[in-house]
């Protein structure tokens, strides 16, 4: 598509026209798919619409719009407990209750604690087993609770993490 030199446009102009709209619609797929990930539907509906408006003729961009059509939310990905902990950026040591101080004293144990991390960083603690003693337990989940993790990201965007973290209780 050509116009004669007093139009002054030209395909070439035309093309790399073209080419900024889909460089912009590719950055908006992208914060869609981070969205995806995390669930966020509202922003997810704001990017799309955002993306249409964008466009002025839809056949620029309609196989990166694709794109935006269905979310497969992504699960959490399974992680071993020495990987996990190189992430942990706050750690909250358990308050042994005074009622409990007798049994940690007299014995070792390890409380291996279930744990879901969130896409921000956050500890969600989903079981506990071992450890003895229902207290020594209940004071382990409360501190791992409080954990801070940095958030793992991978091509699809954030990721929760599920793992399971041996807590050693030391007389």
């Amino acid at each position: 598509m050509s116009y004669d030199e007093t139009g002054g446009a030209t395909e070439q102009m035309l093309s790399q026209v073209r080419v900024e709209y889909r460089k912009a619609l590719s950055g908006l797929v992208e914060s869609w798919k981070r969205a995806c990930a995390t669930g966020d539907t509202a922003a997810m509906d704001t990017i799309l619409r955002q993306a249409s408006e964008l466009l002025p003729e839809p056949s620029i961009g309609e196989d990166i719009l694709a794109q935006m059509t269905s979310c497969t939310k992504t699960g959490c990905i399974q992680m071993n407990p020495q990987l996990a902990l190189m992430r942990l950026k706050t750690r909250v040591s358990p308050q042994i209750p005074a009622v409990a101080l007798d049994f940690v004293r007299n014995s070792q144990s390890t409380v291996r604690v279930k744990a879901r991390i969130d896409e921000q960083g956050n500890v969600n603690v989903t079981g506990t087993e071992g450890g003895g003693n229902n207290l020594v337990n209940n004071a382990v989940w409360s501190a791992v609770e409080r954990w801070k993790f940095s958030p793992i990201n991978d091509q699809t965007g954030p990721r929760c993490v599920e793992t399971e973290i041996p807590i050693v209780i030391k007389p």
